[in-house]
Formats: C-alpha cells, structure tokens, sequence
C-alpha cells in the first residue's frame, strides 16, 4: 500500500516585505503598537514596538531585521530571528512566494511557480477547477498532486466527504506545514499519500466521484502523468458518470503546441467523453457507462 502522509501544521507568525513595512512605518512614526497578520492575512494581529525591537506573538526580532527582507519569499519568525521558507533538496531550490500583498502564496520550485497567479490568485485557481467539476455533498475525490493542498481544501468547502490527495514531492509538502492557508490539511477528511502517482493510482481501488488532475507541465521526467496508461487507470477509478478535471494551461502555445488537445486525445481513447473547461484552463472527462 503507498505511504500516508501525516500532515501536521506549524503554528508560528509569517510574514512578508508587506507586514515588515506597516512594522517599519509605525516604527517611524513613533507608534508603539500596530495591527497587521502574522498568518498571511487569514487574522489580524496586534505587535507591539519596542525600541529597535518588535514582538511578532512569541517571536522578538530586530527592525533591521525587517529591512532586510526579500520581496519575493515568506518568512517565518522563531529563535529570535526571521527565516525565509526556502528549502533546498535534491537539486532543486523551494520557497513560499507571496503572489499579492495579502493571501495565499504560490510554492515555486527552481523558479517556476506552481500555481497560476497571473490574473488570478493560487486560491480563485482551486475554485476554478473544482467548479469546473461541479463538486456536490457527500462525494469522493481524488486529487493528484497535492501541492499545497489548495484543490483538496476546496473540494471539501465545497461538500465533499472525503478526498485522497497524492504527492510525490515530500519537501512540497513539508513546505506547506508552514503555509497558513495550508492547514486545513490536517482535516481527517484528507488523507494524503506520498509517492508517485502513476504507480500509485494501480494500487487505489475507487469509485471516485471526482478526479482532480492537476499535474506539473509536460517535460521528460513528468510524461507518466501524461501517459495513455495513467488515463486508463484515472477511467477505471471513476464511477459511471463520474467527472476528471485535467488542468493543462497554456504550455506550448508559442511552439504551435497543442497540449490540451493532445491530452483530450488520449483521454477519449480512454473511454471519456470530453470537453473544454477554458475558465479552469483545462479539460473535463466524463465516464459514461
């Protein structure tokens, strides 16, 4: 059987340049309190201003430390300083990237993100695609690739009663017990299972209502997720009738590649009934028995 996952959130304050700078600019002003988030906007805080000291909750960290911060990472306060979500693993560099001044990040991997952000936010993406399956109460979803956990929260909001997340990275996910609006997560309703998810699809037994399918883009190392196999697998844990979402979005358009039709190709031979879902920049796959 594939591993679970316990996910376990980490409570501490976050923060980013945004906070950092209300911070400094009641520093400024000679306030001694100011109200900002510590959780990336999910509550609001109040911080009181010692001297060339701030108290983040529990956390005492410089004003210079504030100053210094990158634009581009989130950070956390412990031990008296501030340290940016940031891991490095098996070649690759990860961080918590803050997408809009107040909400839920993006997590990027060698610099490319792993969510849309462009004209949308990680979050409004999630509901995009669930909507696009028309998710109802009591169902079950399975959702390949967890990232972090933004699909699988939604598909439970939305009334879901259990959803089956898979995630083959584990510094992804060690990454999201630092992400405030990842802590859902921890809801019983989710189980998550590492590993990879082609090999790890053979050993489920279904029937899902809904399938989630939001892969990384298509490249050497990811095409098992792509493959006529993989789909064959996706059709057989469906139940009649049920729905798969596929995100494929916009890669190689500049190429005169057509990925999205490609993927709807290989998902009729699987036996699906397909249409587009252009808001959620994918496709839908119905199962018709």
């Amino acid at each position: 059987m594939p591993a679970r996952y316990t996910y376990r959130y980490v409570e501490a304050p976050r923060i980013t340049w945004i906070q950092a700078s209300a911070i400094l600019g009641a520093a400024a002003r000679g306030e001694e309190k100011t109200e900002i988030s510590l959780d990336l906007c999910r509550s609001r805080s109040i911080v009181e201003i010692k001297g060339n000291r701030v108290l983040l909750g529990e956390a005492v960290v410089g004003l210079q430390d504030l100053r210094d911060l990158r634009r581009n990472i989130v950070y956390e306060a412990s031990s008296g300083r501030l340290k940016p979500l940031e891991r490095r693993s098996g070649g690759g560099y990860y961080k918590l990237r803050p997408v809009e001044p107040c909400g839920p990040p993006t997590i990027e991997i060698n610099g490319i993100h792993m969510h849309r952000i462009e004209g949308t936010t990680p979050i409004l993406d999630a509901r995009a695609k669930i909507a696009a399956l028309g998710v109802r109460p009591g169902s079950r979803v399975l959702d390949v690739c967890t990232g972090l956990g933004y699909t699988a929260i939604e598909a439970l909001k939305r009334g879901a009663a259990e959803v089956t997340s898979i995630e083959v990275d584990a510094t992804v996910l060690e990454l999201a017990e630092h992400n405030p609006w990842s802590r859902e997560l921890e809801d019983p309703r989710i189980t998550i299972l590492l590993g990879d998810a082609s090999r790890i699809v053979e050993m489920l037994e279904g029937p899902y209502d809904y399938i989630v399918h939001d892969p990384p883009r298509f490249s050497g190392s990811t095409g098992s997720l792509y493959s006529q196999a993989f789909y064959a697998e996706l059709y057989r844990l469906l139940r009649c009738g049920g729905r798969l979402f596929h995100y494929t979005g916009y890669p190689g358009r500049l190429r005169s590649r057509n990925l999205a039709g490609s993927v709807a190709s290989r998902l009729r031979r699987a036996g699906f009934r397909v249409r587009p879902a252009e808001k959620a920049l994918g496709v839908v796959g119905v199962k018709y028995c």
